[in-house]
């Protein structure tokens, strides 16, 4: 999996991955918009490094440096130094842009483990804004349910919503398929941090979760199931986030609607599956 982040970063001197890479003429290329940044996917290799670090050292394969290295882009060209929160990605250039939120990339774990890992205060101001902007969020609304995108300007972190397929689809203010990974992200940072403000976020949510039948696939934030269907994007988290809470209900409960092998139509929901397994 390093080999693979350095053979597509988007430059040798850029230590930012390219967010896809698809098969051409037998090689995994990108091309176009493809050679842009995914700043959740970025900030998903840095810890990754840093655990490969204290697990196996840094002599033989330099993790440190290229922790290090890869953290020093991230904060130069994915950080809006505004609001201090995670941009989109290193497209994000224009006020606007920098102003549009993935809400699921607010990993307040990961960047208090960088600020330890740098000695860089920086990064403890992203935790702090972050965490600014998580409990924002949830209080917008009794579901506890984060949209997709939210707009976000000011060093106050004000919140404004945007409208159905101003970003990405229809579900761009709706709990779709990017905000379906907020409880794994929380349940992580509260296994890094165990601080009030995620397990505050996270439990309004599982409480939400635990009075439906089942977990479907997207919601309003108002709590309105838009389809019947389930999807393993959105049921995967749940269940990882009721683990570390340690509800066990509703553990049981989407553990059923898991599917008992991986996927392989689906590469989305099967990654949400064997990440959050795997934690």
């Amino acid at each position: 999996m390093y080999a693979y982040y350095r053979a597509h970063r988007i430059s040798s001197k850029d230590a930012l991955m390219t967010w896809r890479q698809a098969s051409r003429s037998g090689k995994l290329k990108s091309v176009g918009s493809e050679k842009n940044s995914a700043t959740d996917g970025d900030l998903d290799i840095a810890y990754s490094l840093i655990l490969a670090d204290k697990k196996w050292g840094s002599k033989k394969t330099n993790y440190k440096a290229a922790a290090k290295t890869l953290l020093k882009a991230i904060k130069k060209r994915e950080i809006n130094t505004t609001t201090y929160l995670p941009k989109m990605g290193n497209w994000a250039t224009s006020s606007y842009d920098k102003s549009k939120l993935r809400t699921s990339d607010l990993m307040t774990g990961y960047f208090k483990t960088f600020a330890s890992y740098t000695k860089d205060s920086t990064w403890t101001k992203v935790a702090k804004q972050s965490q600014v902007a998580v409990k924002k969020l949830s209080a917008r609304h009794k579901s506890g349910l984060f949209p997709d995108f939210i707009k976000v300007t000011g060093k106050s972190i004000k919140l404004s919503a945007f409208k159905a397929y101003q970003i990405e689809s229809a579900q761009d203010d709706e709990y779709g398929y990017n905000a379906c990974r907020v409880p794994w992200r929380l349940a992580q940072t509260y296994k890094i941090s165990k601080d009030s403000v995620t397990k505050n976020a996270l439990k309004k949510q599982l409480n939400f979760f635990n009075k439906r039948k089942k977990i479907t696939a997207v919601y309003t934030l108002t709590g309105r199931a838009v389809h019947s269907y389930t999807n393993t994007a959105f049921t995967a988290p749940v269940n990882f986030a009721a683990k570390t809470m340690k509800y066990t209900s509703l553990q049981k409960k989407t553990a059923k609607q898991l599917p008992k092998k991986i996927e392989k139509k689906n590469y989305f929901s099967a990654t949400l599956e064997v990440v959050t397994a795997l934690q």
